[in-house]
């Protein structure tokens, strides 16, 4: 872990001013007349680029292509590292006012079908790598908030810096992306920013999207209304929250926090050895010794085959090369599934889902 925020570059997350995404983010590093400093941001993203890539002469214009997978040497797990504020679709949603066709209100709503998330070519990436990465057990992460139960509402404030700041603002983004990371097991997502420690499962998809932190700072995201256990979110996903360790509230039945000083993190486990590979996930308080019970009201401790959106079919048996990475693709060639087989050549019995 590597604390940088207000040290090598002061300023709002990585790069001095994330507050605004996609388009808008290209326009303040390239020109001086939208009330930034474009020389100041485009060192900041020079700095960033700089630490988490190597590259020697990072551009301060370009827009980045950060996404990356890291994979276990035996390839038994792998991170995947996206960025989801550089390449989504613009957060302006007030365009007939902005361009004084006159004050329609927000012609454009955060749910249109045409507001992306994701980058093309990073999308096309992250397509690809989950259809053919054939670890047993992934952790994807740079997704903040794909299910939308933070204030402010994102629903009834369409033009709100803080809620735009969620991946959810971007429906139909968020839709895509977790049916697609839904569609084989084995996949959690982690993410940050929201100064709340969550552990919450989608019941449809079986996805559990995790938060953690803040480290060094306070003042969590206030909940949405009808917050609770069992629960939809703003986009009406039917979510269980299994843990919630916040500034208010220590239980995700928000049980009023009773220590305060909520610093938190997240312990993940992935262990791939057994047959049905083992996820936990629990919020730990900072200071808190291994042995201590884990924050925020439940933990999690599952198999891969209980996530994920529920097969279609199952594979057959099927013996193959010892210890080799192997890949289904449908008739016309497209990815379906990556696997893993093991010593013995036998492929696990893997869902499949359409």
């Amino acid at each position: 872990m590597m604390r940088h925020w207000n040290v090598i570059n002061p300023g709002d997350h990585d790069h001095g001013m994330d507050d605004v995404k996609g388009p808008e983010q290209i326009a303040i590093r390239n020109r001086s007349d939208l009330g930034q400093d474009p020389e100041y941001m485009r060192r900041n993203f020079e700095i960033v680029q700089h630490l988490i890539s190597g590259d020697d002469s990072p551009s301060g214009r370009e827009n980045p292509r950060r996404w990356r997978r890291w994979r276990m040497p035996g390839g038994e797990f792998s991170l995947l590292i996206l960025d989801a504020r550089l390449w989504r679709t613009s957060q302006d949603t007030h365009i007939w006012a902005t361009e004084g066709w006159g004050d329609r209100g927000d012609v454009y709503d955060r749910k249109d079908p045409t507001r992306s998330l994701l980058g093309e070519e990073q999308y096309a990436w992250l397509e690809e790598t989950i259809k053919t990465d054939a670890s047993a057990l992934i952790c994807l992460t740079g997704i903040n908030g794909m299910h939308t139960i933070w204030q402010p509402s994102a629903e009834a404030e369409q033009r709100n810096r803080v809620a735009a700041d969620y991946a959810g603002w971007v429906k139909a983004g968020c839709d895509r992306v977790i049916e697609l990371v839904s569609s084989r097991e084995g996949v959690v997502s982690v993410y940050g920013d929201v100064h709340v420690g969550s552990i919450v499962r989608n019941r449809r998809c079986r996805l559990y999207e995790c938060s953690f932190g803040p480290i060094g700072r306070t003042g969590g995201r206030a909940v949405k209304p009808d917050f609770g256990p069992l629960m939809q979110d703003y986009d009406g996903r039917e979510l269980e929250v299994v843990a919630l360790y916040h500034q208010k509230y220590e239980a995700p039945d928000l049980r009023p926090q009773t220590n305060p000083g909520y610093w938190n993190f997240l312990e993940m486990e992935f262990d791939p050895r057994a047959a049905d590979p083992q996820i936990g996930l629990r919020l730990r308080r900072l200071n808190d010794p291994p042995a201590e019970r884990p924050r925020g009201g439940g933990q999690v401790d599952v198999g891969a085959s209980q996530t994920g959106r529920p097969p279609d079919s199952r594979l057959p048996p099927i013996r193959t090369l010892p210890n080799a990475d192997v890949r289904l693709a449908l008739s016309d060639g497209r990815p379906l599934r990556g696997l893993r087989s093991a010593a013995d050549g036998s492929l696990p019995r893997a869902g499949l889902t359409g």
